[in-house]
């Protein structure tokens, strides 16, 4: 259904909600003079019948006008894979999963959980999975290598990445990370804050060694000494500190710039599947919503899908802004971070017009004032 049809049906459903108020308040009315008008003449019965058939007529065709307002889908479902880290971050896929909402919009979707964004984006890179959900930053590290790629939105804003260190090594405070030995995932955004977060302790890359480790591994290397420290996200920064335990001193990373969780998908799938990507991005809004309204629902529902306890949930929560959108700021964090990656590799160049590397019409079509971006 396109905009100017779905706006011509709620101004027919808002004439119809008028001429019911009128009616219903006319009969108020006219129940007060029924006993005056009784005394000099007998009401019909045939005027009576007809009254309440034009009230239950004016009920349907409202009720009519609600179930409009609540999309659906009727055709046969069309089949995704999404390659997903397993985190709350990814609460507004989740959701759409397990409120059926995928379903109601005729979308088979298939979850690939993974170690990381990372992780996902090189299973769509392979072809094993149809879209990924990694942050900004590896979209922007892959580009160059990958140009069909495409965002089609973000789904949250994130501030989750921090720096994890072992006291008993000497680290009280950032400075004292000079020398260390720091794991982080390269090609991931623990990759891009790193650097943000030595450059603002007045370090260099070089004045530390980065050792190469996927978050799930982090875990284990921190305990047994085998690393220093460590950069990453949740909620494997939170177990970090949590095993490690007074031995543990942590600083959030990100300097309160969030980084985005973004929809990404090849653009042969979205021009083959134009219509499904507009239904994938109701489904999501509609999970967003469903977020919104019951936020505790939501994070007792997660505590059991992706494994975590109601502890780290209710620390961890309010570091998420859940809204399926396209904002200038993910324009302006693809930016930076891509000058970043093209400053540590020594070759600066023109920046990509990132503008045809997003996909804009499936959300403006979903939710057009979910787009800010101009283009």
């Amino acid at each position: 259904m396109n905009e100017e049809r779905r706006r011509a049906q709620h101004d027919h459903c808002d004439k119809l909600t008028g001429s019911l108020i009128n009616l219903y308040g006319s009969t108020t009315a006219a129940t007060a003079t029924f006993w005056r008008t009784t005394m000099n003449s007998v009401i019909t019965s045939r005027t009576f019948i007809h009254l309440i058939i034009t009230i239950a007529i004016f009920s349907l065709l409202l009720l009519g006008c609600t179930r409009q307002d609540t999309p659906s889908y009727n055709g046969p479902p069309t089949k995704i894979s999404i390659g997903i880290f397993k985190a709350e971050s990814a609460a507004v896929v989740y959701v759409a999963d397990q409120s059926g909402y995928f379903k109601q919009m005729g979308l088979d979707v298939e979850m690939h959980e993974l170690s990381s964004g990372v992780e996902a984006m090189a299973e769509l890179n392979e072809g094993r999975v149809d879209m990924a959900l990694p942050a900004e930053f590896v979209f922007a590290a892959n580009i160059d290598k990958h140009p069909d790629l495409r965002i089609l939105a973000s789904l949250n804003r994130i501030n989750s990445v921090h720096m994890v260190a072992r006291k008993d090594r000497g680290i009280i405070k950032p400075a004292d990370l000079k020398g260390k030995r720091i794991a982080v995932t390269l090609t991931s955004v623990g990759e891009y804050f790193l650097g943000k977060f030595l450059n603002s302790n007045r370090l260099l890359l070089d004045e530390v060694t980065i050792v190469n480790m996927p978050p799930p591994i982090m875990e284990k290397e921190i305990g047994i000494g085998s690393i220093d420290a460590a950069i990453v996200w949740d909620p494997v920064a939170w177990r970090l500190r949590e095993s490690l335990g007074s031995n543990a001193v942590s600083w959030p990373a990100q300097s309160e710039t969030p980084w985005n969780l973004v929809l990404v998908a090849r653009d042969s799938l979205i021009k083959k599947e134009p219509a499904a990507m507009v239904r994938l991005m109701k489904a999501l809004i509609m999970a967003e919503n469903s977020i919104g309204k019951d936020p505790a629902a939501t994070q007792q529902n997660l505590t059991k899908r992706i494994g975590v306890s109601e502890r780290y949930l209710a620390d961890v929560w309010g570091d998420n802004q859940f809204r399926v959108s396209l904002e200038r700021s993910l324009m302006l964090m693809l930016e930076e971070e891509t000058h970043w990656i093209q400053s540590t590799q020594g070759s600066v160049q023109k920046l990509p017009n990132y503008i045809r590397y997003i996909h804009f019409d499936a959300l403006k079509t979903a939710r057009p004032e979910s787009v800010s971006i101009i283009h």
